[in-house]
């Protein structure tokens, strides 16, 4: 019973990772071809991503200049999470066995 519980919630992490990567990929289409801030589908991309930036914006802000770095900071952290958190659930399925 709780192996199968690992399992799904190694590939219900992995749909969120998913999700979450591809929320910032269309973030920054967004940023680059200047679509409508007052549409509610860009509204909504930018409610979810900005906090995820706002920390590394604040820390790379003085030293980035007009270049936005935080995206990229935010995919790495959240390709090491991709493929440690969802591991680490798939070894404990095989584990509970």
């Amino acid at each position: 019973m709780t192996s199968s519980v690992y399992y799904g919630l190694a590939h219900l992490t992995d749909i969120i990772f998913n999700l979450i990567t591809l929320l910032i990929i269309i973030s920054v289409g967004i940023s680059w071809f200047s679509a409508d801030p007052y549409n509610p589908y860009v509204r909504l991309v930018h409610k979810i991503t900005e906090p995820m930036y706002r920390p590394f914006r604040r820390l790379l802000g003085r030293f980035t200049g007009p270049l936005d770095l935080a995206p990229m900071f935010v995919m790495l952290i959240i390709v090491f999470l991709q493929k440690t958190i969802p591991a680490y659930f798939m070894l404990m399925s095989v584990q509970a066995k």
